[in-house]
């Protein structure tokens, strides 16, 4: 009763209608109950009227009421709380007719004997009626408990049978029978496979064991907030020795996975435990039947032997498959947690953190060792299944064989040092395994990365040697560690005990490289404040961001961004505009000063990131889909004519297994779903980079600008282009990581300080199109030759000493370092200069 309560609270579709099942088990049941009622009073009427009237049947229809009138309780809140089946109630009702049939059997007995023979009154003719009635309606209850109720109002499509599936068609597993025959006529589908179930869903899994992970971490702190001792040094009052009483202690992921998926392992224990003792059942009933059919006993009981083996080898195997069952979906959930913790962190892991761990590792964890709590699930039984196996066998065999048992005993325990020394010898292949591993992926990451650099210098033949050598090392682990597996394979026939040592062996080396990596040092929480009484969007006050422990990145950095305002942040390469936004975003270490952001915040990088699937998947990101919202997002990022093109519209599956997508149409989706999420803050990073400028124009008007669909949101926009400079708010002029000018696109102007040199420049180095903007100081300030004498030489020196413009990069231009001096002011400054044609080797 409690463990069916249990289950009612947990389910969460809580809406089955009444239908007919529902109501003929309420009916039949109830029928029961009247029936028990009639059967007390008749008992009670006759009970000195007819002699053969026991306690017995004044006790029967009591428990008989309470029993059923239970039963008729849990049918009517199992559908108001949306269990459509119950294990209970149905081995109930099976337990009730399977100890009903002897008596029935008695009862035709008598019948074929004759009535005759037997002493007639009332109460024993009504006691045979009503007896009849009573089980004819319990097998007809039991055969109503044999379906399921229909299925919830449930919005999901091509949901698991097994869901809404009977207890019958979950304990003989018939749900998948479809899917089977399916697979069977033709090769499976994506389309064909169901969804996955609720509570196994990864954002179920992973929630329930984060909780779990948080409070071990949390008790990991605290053990590490050890008591200090200090001692003073001789003629200083200040200086203070600190001195650690406890070592660090960092938490692990065994306990998390324990308490969240504890339960469900204990419960397939339990199965394990049941289906180890029915192995030694069937024996013992075959010896009773041999012994039977050298006797003289009765025929029942031949019979009852036969019948108890086929019902103990059918429940023996029904045991065993709900086990299985059992066992890997915990491997499953716990192969899930695990990967959702490691990707958690790979998002939120430190910059310092991150040079140790490589994309390499990363990948192993995931692919590797979470895969090894999943195959461990399977073995970890058989840590207590066979000692008891054995010591069971070897106590029934003792009664058979007398001491000729020990012969066996003593190679069992023989063997368990040599088992100790192989799982050591493993473990340690496994560890020099995933080393290997590790650098071998992490150097084939770089090598897909850097291709096209690779290519073009015909570095192909030292870097396949680089690959072969890694390769060659990892091929003799495996080697080595292919010899042990065999010679284990062997010790696999002696007893399943052994291999079960070793996957633990293996795990443990999993387990260790997991908890180093989720106890990493994280970007701290700290680095970005959420304050909304702020007045400003986002305010830096004297901040000093590094990436890692070597350099400062950026300092002195005072900025103030206001809510709805429009904000650029120009300068030259390397001079930390992209770090500025990372600072923003709270993924830089905060050495000093304060960030604070007010609201939500969306992110554009300068590399588009494109999931593989629909174009309209990749807009929407997981949000509820807008026809109208969404299609409005489409034309104002300019992807309306791409759409057109594409062969199937917004549900053209792009990506790594899609269609290829030019630069500027990866970029431009990756501004549609930052438009799409409809933060508060956007931090735009130089998205206009990888398009044309008519369509940039376009983005900026209908999307950026002051009068586009984030003209109500906060924005700052990196950029090189000065084309849309005049419309912004405010610029912030980034130089040697510092900000060294900010205001307004006049102010700066008039200042004929570091922005104007950008601008002169800029024009000088680039060759950007500037129709698409007609702004008449921009113009003028273009043909102004004699612009470069008004501007104060230490600024164009320094300058001069900087990279040219991304521009340059981006176009390739060649690097023409220009040193201005006083006979530079007669030359007249023209954007195109004469082509030069160089020649020589690379």
């Amino acid at each position: 009763m409690p463990i069916e309560i249990f289950y009612m609270k947990k389910k969460v579709n809580k809406n089955i209608s009444f239908n007919y099942l529902y109501i003929s088990k309420i009916v039949f049941s109830a029928a029961i109950v009247i029936l028990s009622c009639i059967d007390l009073s008749l008992a009670m009427q006759y009970k000195n009227k007819v002699d053969g009237i026991l306690p017995i049947h004044f006790y029967t229809p009591l428990i008989k009421m309470f029993t059923i009138g239970l039963s008729i309780f849990l049918v009517y809140y199992n559908n108001r709380n949306g269990v459509h089946t119950s294990g209970i109630l149905f081995s109930f009702w099976f337990s009730l007719m399977i100890f009903s049939i002897p008596r029935i059997i008695i009862e035709i007995a008598k019948l074929i004997k004759g009535r005759n023979q037997m002493e007639k009154n009332v109460w024993i003719e009504y006691e045979h009626l009503s007896y009849y009635s009573f089980c004819s309606l319990v097998f007809l209850v039991f055969f109503l408990n044999c379906f399921a109720d229909i299925q919830p109002n449930f919005n999901q499509k091509n949901i698991c049978p097994e869901v809404f599936s009977s207890f019958v068609a979950r304990l003989w597993f018939s749900w998948f029978d479809k899917m089977a025959l399916l697979g069977y006529n033709k090769s499976l589908e994506t389309k064909d496979l169901w969804t996955i179930r609720t509570e196994d869903s990864s954002k179920e899994v992973s929630m329930v064991f984060q909780n779990y992970w948080k409070d071990a971490l949390e008790k990991a702190r605290k053990k590490n907030m050890f008591n200090a001792s200090y001692s003073k040094q001789k003629g200083s009052k200040d200086n203070i020795n600190i001195i650690s009483s406890k070592p660090i202690a960092d938490a692990s992921i065994l306990m998390p996975l324990i308490r969240a998926f504890g339960r469900t392992f204990l419960i397939g224990s339990f199965l394990k435990l049941l289906q180890d003792l029915l192995t030694f059942v069937n024996p013992h009933l075959l010896n009773l039947s041999i012994n039977f059919v050298t006797s003289d006993e009765p025929m029942w009981k031949g019979i009852m032997y036969a019948i108890t083996m086929f019902a103990v080898a059918t429940l023996q195997t029904l045991l065993l498959g709900q086990y299985f069952f059992k066992i890997m979906i915990v491997g499953l959930r716990v192969r899930t947690s695990i990967i959702g913790a490691i990707y958690r962190k790979s998002l939120v892991i430190s910059n310092a953190a991150r040079k140790e761990f490589n994309i390499g590792e990363i990948v192993n964890l995931i692919a590797v060792d979470a895969q090894r709590f999943m195959d461990l699930t399977t073995y970890l039984n058989m840590l207590w299944s066979a000692p008891l196996q054995i010591s069971l066998s070897l106590f029934f065999l003792w009664m058979i064989l007398g001491p000729s048992v020990l012969a066996g005993l003593s190679v069992m325990i023989v063997l368990i040092p040599v088992n100790g020394y192989f799982a050591n010898k493993i473990k340690i292949l496994q560890i020099k395994q995933m080393q290997n591993k590790d650098e071998r992926v992490n150097l084939m990451n770089q090598i897909l990365n850097g291709i096209k650099v690779l290519k073009l210098y015909a570095w192909e033949p030292c870097f396949k040697n680089q690959i072969s050598n890694v390769r060659e090392k990892e091929i003799k682990v495996l080697k080595q560690a292919a010899y042990l597996n065999a010679e284990l394979k062997n010790l696999n026939f002696i007893s399943n005990f052994f291999p079960t040592v070793v996957r633990i062996s293996l795990t443990s080396v999993s387990l260790k490289r997991i908890n180093k990596f989720l106890n990493a040092e994280e970007l701290s929480s700290a680095n970005v404040e959420k304050c909304i009484a702020e007045a400003s969007a986002i305010l830096i006050e004297n901040g000093k961001f590094q990436w890692n422990d070597e350099e400062i990145i950026l300092k002195n950095i005072n900025m103030k961004v206001h809510k709805k305002s429009l904000v650029a942040i120009v300068g030259s390469v390397g001079s930390g505009k992209s770090s500025l936004l990372s600072a923003i975003l709270g993924e830089m270490d905060r050495l000093s000063g304060r960030v604070n952001i007010k609201g939500s915040v969306a992110y554009v990088p300068q590399e588009a990131w494109i999931q593989n699937t629909t174009l309209k998947n990749n807009v929407i990101f997981s949000k509820p889909f807008e026809r109208n919202k969404f299609e409005k997002v489409i034309d104002s990022c300019a992807l309306k004519t791409d759409m057109e093109i594409l062969p199937n519209g917004d549900r053209t599956e792009i990506g790594e297994k899609g269609i290829n997508l030019s630069g500027g149409q990866k970029q431009r989706i990756n501004l549609a779903r930052a438009v799409y999420e409809d933060a508060d803050v956007y931090l735009l990073d130089d998205p206009l980079s990888a398009v044309d400028s008519h369509v940039g124009k376009h983005i900026f008007e209908r999307v950026i600008g002051n009068n586009g669909l984030l003209s109500t949101k906060t924005r700052v926009l990196v950029t090189h282009s000065i084309t849309f400079l005049p419309e912004v708010d405010s610029i912030f002029v980034l130089q040697d990581g510092q900000i060294i000018e900010s205001g307004s696109y006049e102010e700066l102007l008039e200042k004929n300080g570091h922005f104007s040199v950008f601008l002169l420049q800029h024009f000088q180095n680039t060759s950007e199109d500037h129709s698409v903007k007609t702004d008449k100081q921009l113009r003028n300030f273009k043909e102004d030759k004699y612009f470069l004498p008004k501007l104060d030489q230490p600024i164009i020196k320094k300058y001069q000493d900087t990279d040219v413009s991304d521009n340059q990069a981006k176009n390739k231009s060649v690097n023409t370092e220009e040193k201005f001096d006083d006979n530079d002011q007669n030359k007249d400054y023209r954007l195109i200069e004469e082509e030069k044609i160089e020649t020589g080797n690379v």
